[in-house]
């Protein structure tokens, strides 16, 4: 996926969730503030297919400051139905002290194993990789979980789904015909335009 389109599915999101979540308002293509929370967010795509996708983050020291009690941050991906929602003092405690570092900030891989979501223990920086268990540090709690900022996230959902629009049935017109004429034998001896006018009605209260 281009970064056009990336972006576009980051742009889809957000305003899905500024729709869902309690005074919810896109305050710019980074920002989305509630009531008492504001939103930071980052874009990423697909890479791989299948069993395992990636997706790299890239932040700079000023986009993690802030109020951490009040800040929120949004990971989204090239799909609509799936992102990480992460409190700011969740991620300084639990994921900032195990990124790698730049001369600016930091940068992380996401890595998806079906419904796992993890930071992969082999892009920990190797004198930290001792203080992990497992594969990694598991992430699934932040997965779609809107409930940090007071929205629901089947709520969200229903923002995409596509309603199946059905066509209405039309009742046979020669049977429906026979049904007036055989109710109302002055029918037949009607105008046409007043045909087409019963006819018409008897249409619209059969739908």
């Amino acid at each position: 996926m281009s970064r056009k389109n990336t972006s576009k599915v980051k742009r889809n999101i957000m305003e899905g969730i500024a729709k869902t979540v309690p005074n919810g308002q896109i305050i710019s293509r980074k920002l989305i503030k509630t009531r008492d929370k504001i939103l930071k967010c980052w874009a990423s795509r697909n890479y791989g297919e299948g069993k395992e996708i990636h997706n790299w983050y890239g932040l700079f020291n000023e986009d993690i400051e802030g109020e951490p009690e009040k800040t929120i941050l949004l990971f989204t991906t090239e799909d609509e139905r799936n992102f990480l929602v992460v409190p700011l003092a969740d991620f300084l405690r639990e994921i900032k002290p195990y990124l790698r570092t730049t001369k600016e900030g930091y940068f992380f891989l996401v890595v998806r194993r079906g419904n796992d979501w993890l930071l992969p223990k082999e892009y920990i920086p190797k004198d930290l990789r001792d203080k992990i268990t497992g594969d990694g540090i598991r992430l699934n709690k932040y997965v779609n979980n809107l409930s940090f900022l007071g929205g629901s996230y089947e709520r969200y959902l229903s923002l995409f789904e596509t309603v199946e629009i059905k066509p209405v049935p039309q009742t046979d017109i020669t049977s429906m015909i026979k049904a007036i004429a055989e109710k109302d034998p002055s029918f037949l001896a009607k105008s046409t335009e007043e045909k087409l006018i019963i006819i018409r009605y008897h249409q619209i209260k059969n739908q």
